[in-house]
């Protein structure tokens, strides 16, 4: 039996035989949680963090139990099994966060076991140390003490901010109806409602900033559900409005889903804009019928209920679009809404003169119905970006744009610019396939890039399956490109080892923006250099889906000591300033 203490970023794939590095000692701040792996590899057996019992039907099987402690009482751990999930080149990898009680492992496929310790705020201490125990047994037998080791923790005198403190702008999208379909409850029930809490709650914790709001049926057509779900996996999303016309054909809105998810998100503080999707640019796919409108260019699809005859139906005409458009935009003012509200498209078609003035038009029905209202678009063809700046609040940037593009936010500063990673580039992305810094080093690209914040375009879009496997048959969608969160099986939300490493790119972001506050920002180079970080982000791309080679470090220590060396210069900062 190997056992060995790593590090978080260590990522684990079923016959991979090279060993993770062993650590020691680990560092972190005040309010941060600190995060290491136990990896075992050997015989097959079955792996625990916990002290209940476990009886599983191969009896035969020995059972490890791994036990952490710290000396500290105030700094409170917690230890997590770690599961397997296929990769595109189905290669088992280690990625879901589990709640699960224990697992099985094997000398192909190792067991792993994440754990994490929060440092309070007020913690006074500048050390503690953190044991990490194995013991082996057997059916009924004794457990035997077979691994011991200690883990130093040194704690830097500096405190994080909290997560709704977080200067960086996060929109990461929410894919509500997938959440009521995945566990099978009514849409919008109270039930949904609880299960939404969780998943707000999992995004506040990475510091969100978008409220994200559907308006009507399937404006993204399924993502290709309709020819390549083959497993059952479903992807449309549905309106959170309801829309109703009365005996006399006056059409109303029931607003009450719709502000209860606001209010939700609010209460996370959760609230720097309120995006709404699916009334501009919606996707027309093959494979997908769409909603045939007579006198409007966009096939919206807006279900609503007809008092009259008592039936369902959808809106075929510009006449009907627009009073409902109406109907919101009165909504949103009335309830003192409106400042935050953003109508928002994703990636229109927009590839030649004629598709730009169409769109124009579009925007412009909007525009008639209140001048000041904000639009948000997320872009990924370059024509769009010279002809709509003007027209826009929120410019958000695929990544091949940003690299050609990287000077646009110097050009309007009121304006909000983000950027995105999606199913491009390959990396750096929060794909399965990708190195778990890779996630990481996104934060640290917007420092040097100097935008608002990022974008990423799926956070809970789950598959049939997906604590098994999160692959989606159509081509185009690696693995990981729809979830970085797991549902577990009693509604809570299961963390992938991804996203952990996302939230601390965040982190690092935060701090590099700090830093920039009290020093030159040329000075930031040296920091950069940390990571080998290519500061030329017009060289990055190979092609329109690919970057180049070493364009920053996929090497653990090295960020490290990039946060590390940030910290120390923040506290010696902060020093000087209290001399004065």
């Amino acid at each position: 039996m190997t056992i060995i203490v790593t590090h978080d970023a260590y990522q684990t794939i079923a016959g991979i035989q090279q060993l993770p590095p062993s650590i020691t000692e680990l560092c972190g701040c005040k309010n941060e949680k600190i995060a290491f792996q136990v990896y075992l590899e050997g015989m097959k057996g079955i792996l625990t963090a916990a002290r209940e019992k476990i009886f599983v039907p191969e009896l035969e099987q020995p059972l490890y139990r791994v036990e952490i402690s710290s000396d500290c009482p105030e700094v409170v751990g917690e230890a997590f099994i770690e599961g397997y999930i296929p990769d595109d080149d189905n290669r088992l990898v280690a990625d879901r966060v589990s709640r699960e009680t224990y697992t099985t492992f094997s000398q192909y496929q190792p067991g792993v076991i994440f754990a994490e310790y929060a440092i309070p705020k007020n913690f006074s201490k500048n050390q503690f140390t953190v044991t990490v125990i194995v013991y082996h047994s057997l059916l009924f037998s004794d457990e035997e003490l077979i691994f011991t080791q200690e883990l130093s923790v040194n704690v830097l005198d500096y405190t994080l901010p909290d997560p709704k403190d977080y200067t960086m702008f996060l929109d990461i999208w929410q894919h509500s109806s997938n959440v009521a379909r995945q566990f099978g409850v009514p849409l919008w029930s109270d039930r949904h409602f609880q299960l939404l809490e969780n998943v707000i709650a999992s995004l506040a914790d990475l510091g969100q900033k978008s409220i994200m709001i559907v308006a009507s049926d399937c404006p993204w057509c399924g993502w290709g559900t309709a020819i390549g779900s083959k497993d059952g996996s479903n992807f449309y999303e549905y309106s959170m409005i309801d829309a109703i016309k009365d005996t006399e054909g006056k059409l109303t809105c029931d607003f009450r889903n719709m502000q209860r998810y606001i209010d939700l998100c609010k209460n996370y503080a959760i609230n720097g804009e309120i995006a709404l999707y699916g009334l501009l640019g919606v996707w027309n796919r093959d494979g997908f019928p769409r909603n045939e409108i007579t006198d409007y260019s966009e096939n919206i699809s807006v279900r609503y209920f007809d008092e009259a005859d008592q039936t369902f139906k959808y809106m075929k005409t510009a006449e009907e679009l627009i009073a409902y458009f109406s109907c919101i935009v009165t909504y949103f003012k009335e309830t003192h809404q409106f400042e935050q509200l953003k109508i928002a498209t994703d990636e229109p078609e927009i590839k030649d003169v004629e598709s730009v003035n169409a769109f124009k038009v579009l925007i412009n029905e909007f525009k008639a119905i209140a001048p000041t209202i904000k639009i948000k678009m997320a872009i990924d063809r370059e024509i769009a970006i010279s002809h709509f700046i003007d027209d826009l609040d929120t410019i958000t940037l695929s990544f091949p744009c940003i690299t050609k593009h990287i000077a646009i936010n110097k050009q309007q500063t009121e304006k909000h610019y983000l950027w995105y990673v999606c199913n491009i580039p390959d990396k750096p992305n929060t794909l399965v396939k990708n190195q778990l810094v890779e996630a990481r080093v996104l934060g640290i690209l917007n420092s040097l890039f100097d935008f608002d914040g990022l974008t990423r375009w799926a956070y809970c879009a789950w598959t049939a399956n997906p604590r098994e496997d999160i692959r989606y048959e159509i081509h185009g969608f690696p693995t990981g490109d729809f979830s970085l969160v797991y549902p577990a099986k009693n509604g809570e939300i299961e963390r992938s080892l991804r996203v952990i490493q996302l939230k601390k790119g965040i982190i690092d972001y935060e701090l590099l923006t700090r830093l920039k506050q009290v020093t030159d920002e040329s000075d930031l180079t040296l920091y950069y250099n940390q990571i080998a970080l290519n500061q030329d982000p017009q060289s990055y791309m190979m092609d329109k889906r690919h970057t180049k080679p070493n364009l920053y470090s996929t090497n653990y220590e090295d960020y490290e000591q990039l946060r590390q060396a940030v910290i120390k210069e923040l506290i010696v900062h902060s020093l000087r300033e209290a001399v004065k």
